[in-house]
């Protein structure tokens, strides 16, 4: 009975001293400003300009309903999907270019397709 009471007790502490990670925020890279023209379109396909009028037809449809939590751009949103059809590649490779996870870069992949 006492290892019992042991197991319970060691367990308890472990809870105990549980600390959380600690909630850290990114910088997110203004694409549009980092790279000019020429690497822009390397990267993602389209030219800086075509971008901005592409935005501007679905900016409203695509934007978040909140701005907690750091919610992604819709600009942001807009270069990870085209990044990911320009490339081929993976969504978490997409998502890493942006700063978001898989999951995310799925979402918005699905939502702006």
């Amino acid at each position: 009975m006492d290892l019992f009471e042991e197991d319970d007790d060691f367990e308890i502490i472990q809870y105990l001293n549980y600390q959380r990670r600690l909630y850290t925020v990114h910088e997110k890279i203004n694409h549009m400003l980092a790279w000019d023209d020429h690497d822009f379109r390397v990267r993602f396909r389209l030219g800086k300009n075509v971008v901005r009028n592409l935005l501007e037809y679905i900016e409203d449809e695509i934007a978040s309903q909140t701005t907690r939590n750091n919610a992604v751009t819709p600009i942001n949103k807009l270069l990870l999907t085209l990044r990911f059809y320009a490339t081929g590649n993976f969504l978490i490779t997409a998502g890493d270019f942006i700063g978001v996870s898989k999951t995310t870069a799925c979402l918005i992949v699905r939502n702006i397709a």
